[in-house]
């Protein structure tokens, strides 16, 4: 009878074994796929970058016809980096969880060190993309506002035009 006890408890013990390794398992995948996404939504932001140099390029020829300014084009650049910047310090904190969690229930030995490297540095990297999408949306803000004083301005001058030839 006593066989049969131990029996269940080896059992008990590999069962809940088995259902941590696929916890750890399933963690770690679904973080894997946040972060590709992360990088995703952060390679989408730079090669938006590319495109708001082109804008930049075409405003500087004059030749810009495609109704986008690249200071807005920067700004949804510098959205979609900051959004990726965010999945990946989420990322970064769970990885730092995970290892936690693993030093405390299994033989492993992480590198708590440097997975608190990565979590400060993804953290820096956060507050400085959120730093300069605030400078993106003053540039922004500011060509509104050139834009729209070079538009009154050239209504005025335009005004002016057609009353002065209503006198000559």
């Amino acid at each position: 009878m006593k066989k049969s006890k131990d029996n269940k408890n080896s059992n008990k013990s590999t069962s809940s074994t088995d259902a941590f390794e696929l916890y750890l398992k399933d963690l770690e995948l679904a973080l894997a796929n946040l972060e590709k996404i992360g990088a995703l939504f952060a390679s989408f932001g730079y090669l938006t970058f590319f495109s708001a140099a082109n804008l930049d390029t075409l405003d500087i020829l004059n030749i810009n016809n495609t109704g986008r300014t690249p200071e807005e084009t920067f700004v949804y650049g510098q959205i979609l980096i900051s959004i990726g910047y965010t999945l990946l310090w989420i990322v970064s904190m769970n990885r730092y969880s995970e290892a936690l969690l693993k030093l405390n229930n299994t033989e492993e030995n992480p590198d708590l060190a440097t997975l608190q490297q990565l979590k400060d540095s993804y953290l820096i990297s956060l507050f400085a993309n959120f730093y300069r999408l605030d400078a993106f949306i003053k540039l922004y803000k500011d060509s509104l506002e050139e834009d729209s004083s070079s538009n009154s301005t050239t209504e005025s001058n335009t005004q002016e035009t057609e009353s002065n030839n209503f006198f000559y």
